[in-house]
């Protein structure tokens, strides 16, 4: 019946019908109707509200699951949406402090004592982010992050504002202006600015490509002062199967004041992941070659890193306290380098109830 009365065009009267026979069943199938229409309609908080219920309570393929995802996408670009985010992060080596017993500087071998300082810390975080569509097509975004760690120097308060403009020159584009402003208890506050360029993929494609270039001002040491570029492109599966995964590759390239600490980048990173109706895995693993400028003055060598981060996490999705769901994330990071003050080994871990 309430098909019937939508395939007519009246979309209110068949929503009513709708809420009526969810009354009466509870039926979740029935539950994605009502949001589907009150996205037709133009209620997207009420479509919001009823897809994310689906989401979370129901026993739905992989492929409706996928398709509830894309509503939310396109609701998020039409409505206000403020996303609060609280969590336990703990860093084994804050300082990533060198593994190395002894190095070499300016020809002497010396040994390393590590700083009573870079013990393993355990802080707590808040984020909060607020993204306002100025028009179908155009946002600004708002966000702030505190890092609170007790009896450490690694406290951190961050705060960034963006405004962007979707479908610029071409379809299924984003041209993105940032600035950021971080706040440190260690000297090195960072003033930051950056545009980007994303190209999405179309219906028919998997792929995404990036560009970025930004300046970061270390406000007190301003050696560290550097300009950046950045290009990168992602393979998608398609997200309707039961795992899908992305692969991305990209360069980058920093300079600064001194040329043997301007570098360039290469990276590749892989993600796999998949959506089940009480739980999300995830496992991403990344590699990151360094390319220094020249040789260091104090330790007479160019220096050459190899990064490796392997991640696992989880995300509950059954769990639902006041709109946020807990996840977790494990991440075993090594950094191998020829300078061997720079060799470092961590895990850092986190819990984060973050805002679907």
């Amino acid at each position: 019946m309430a098909r019937l009365v939508e395939n007519e065009g009246l979309l209110k009267d068949a929503l009513k019908i709708y809420k009526d026979l969810y009354a009466r069943t509870s039926s979740i199938r029935v539950l994605l109707e009502i949001a589907r229409v009150n996205f037709e309609l133009g209620n997207y908080q009420e479509s919001k509200e009823a897809f994310l219920k689906s989401y979370k309570e129901g026993s739905l393929p992989q492929g409706v699951r996928s398709s509830i995802a894309r509503y939310l996408l396109k609701i998020d670009k039409r409505i206000p949406t403020f996303i609060p985010s609280i969590g336990l992060s703990t860093d084994s080596n804050p300082m990533n402090f060198t593994s190395s017993k002894t190095v070499s500087v300016l020809g002497q071998t010396l040994n390393v004592v590590e700083p009573p300082e870079n013990r393993s810390i355990t802080g707590l975080n808040l984020g909060a982010k607020y993204n306002y569509p100025v028009s179908a097509d155009s946002y600004v975004s708002i966000g702030s992050i505190i890092f609170d760690a007790p009896r450490s120097s690694f406290d951190k308060t961050s705060a960034s504002f963006s405004v962007g403009k979707r479908n610029f020159l071409l379809d299924n584009s984003r041209l993105e202006f940032d600035l950021s402003r971080v706040w440190t208890k260690s000297n090195s506050d960072v003033l930051g600015k950056s545009l980007s360029l994303v190209r999405y993929p179309d219906v028919d494609s998997n792929w995404r490509y990036d560009l970025a270039l930004g300046q970061d001002l270390v406000l007190d040491q301003p050696i560290y002062d550097s300009k950046y570029f950045d290009a990168s492109a992602t393979y998608f599966t398609n997200m309707s199967t039961n795992w899908p995964f992305e692969i991305q590759g990209g360069t980058s390239k920093v300079d600064r004041e001194d040329l043997y600490n301007s570098n360039e980048n290469y990276y590749l990173r892989a993600l796999l992941t998949s959506n089940f109706s009480h739980f999300t895995p995830s496992f991403e693993s990344g590699f990151r070659r360094t390319i220094y400028g020249s040789e260091d003055p104090f330790f007479l060598k160019q220096r050459f890193d190899s990064n490796i981060r392997h991640t696992l996490g989880l995300s509950l999705n059954s769990i639902d306290l006041e709109g946020l769901s807990p996840t977790f994330k494990v991440t075993y990071e090594s950094n191998k380098s020829s300078i061997e003050y720079f060799s470092y080994e961590k895990i850092y871990a986190s819990v984060t109830l973050e805002y679907m």
